[in-house]
């Protein structure tokens, strides 16, 4: 298994700059993620990684080879792409032993690797069936064996869950996780959905105009965003527009555009400074009515979404999300409710600049 660095990535297509001088470090055995949205870059720099693009500048390693110039089929990688890629007129072992067949395994050895890539994704006995036969979930598998049959160095995961139903997307992920941890394969893996990312990283990049906006462990991007842009694509968020006022002990206290302060931690922003102040959904809590003082919010409209309520709240002319667990708040809310409310210094986060 290879620890990979991409170093000074560039890729243009015409005028577009699609990766940016896109530097990263992935360690041997890592799931990492490539989270972002479209035309972000993420698809062009696993293509790069693979062989399929060639990247006007940088260097692509594998641990201490430098392999920007080599084919795909000598690099000892393996690609799941989005729509699968299979070939409709060959049986699943077929497809399977395509691989092998380019690199000249020897014909003897292939039906084992068959059997045992399939094993792997629990499609035991299906070597014969034709690929058009086979659900969306199990031509996901197959295109899963088909990348794991080489032995890759490094497995390269495009959108692969793209095209499953929401129940199947959970239950795949999670296998592919337990594969990926099962073989201690380096993984790139790309996606949109901050969900996969989320459940499934070591660490992940928040890829944004074709550079990393973020780096670091599902955790730290989450709960410390390093921007407003990267907070809002990671999960919900609130955002209103504030004045730095003061700041002593650790503390800070902003005064709202809409006229209420809020108290977030300390950071290097002057008296003065306009700045956006963010929450998550999850960060609004409701206070008991007779803990004072209390700010008493407006309901303005209810979402039942089985284990919590999606709230939309006013306070003194400004809205804002709130996310209710519903086993710890029993009390249903209609809209013209007044709740009293409170947001936690801790999840407070302050970035230079109005909304």
């Amino acid at each position: 298994m290879a620890h990979v660095r991409l170093e000074h990535l560039v890729k243009h297509f015409g005028p577009v700059r699609a990766v940016d001088d896109l530097n990263l470090s992935v360690q041997q055995g890592e799931f990492f993620s490539l989270l972002g949205p479209s035309g972000c870059g993420k698809t062009t720099t696993l293509r790069m990684i693979a062989g399929f693009e060639q990247p006007d500048v940088g260097t692509i390693w594998f641990a201490e080879r430098d392999v920007t110039s080599l084919k795909p089929s000598e690099r000892q990688v393996g690609m799941v792409f989005q729509n699968y890629a299979l070939f409709p007129h060959m049986s699943v072992g077929e497809n399977i032993a395509f691989g092998l067949k380019a690199r000249k395994v020897e014909a003897g050895d292939i039906p084992r690797r068959i059997r045992q890539a399939l094993n792997r994704v629990d499609l035991n006995g299906y070597e014969d069936r034709p690929v058009t036969a086979l659900s969306g979930g199990q031509q996901q598998r197959v295109a899963l064996a088909r990348a794991l049959v080489i032995e890759p160095e490094i497995l390269l995961l495009d959108e692969p869950l793209s095209n499953l139903d929401a129940r199947l997307r959970v239950e795949t992920r999670e296998e592919i996780r337990a594969l990926q941890q099962e073989l201690g394969i380096t993984t790139f893996y790309v996606t949109h959905d901050q969900d996969e990312a989320l459940a499934q990283s070591d660490r992940m990049a928040v890829l944004l105009d074709g550079k990393p906006a973020q780096i670091g462990t599902p955790r730290e991007v989450y709960n410390a965003p390093a921007s407003r842009e990267v907070m809002a694509f990671l999960g919900q968020a609130n955002f209103l527009s504030g004045e730095i006022e003061a700041g002593s002990n650790g503390s800070m206290t902003v005064r709202l555009t809409a006229g209420w302060k809020i108290h977030a931690p300390a950071q290097a922003l002057p008296a003065g400074r306009k700045v956006t102040v963010a929450f998550r959904p999850h960060a609004v809590e409701l206070q008991p009515e007779d803990q004072a003082p209390a700010m008493m919010a407006r309901v303005i409209s209810v979402i039942y979404t089985g284990p919590a309520e999606e709230l939309l709240l006013e306070y003194e002319g400004a809205r804002f999300s709130a996310v209710l667990n519903l086993k710890d708040h029993d009390k249903r809310l209609h809209p013209g409710d007044l709740v009293p409310f409170h947001i936690p210094k801790k999840r407070i986060h302050l970035f230079p600049g109005e909304v």
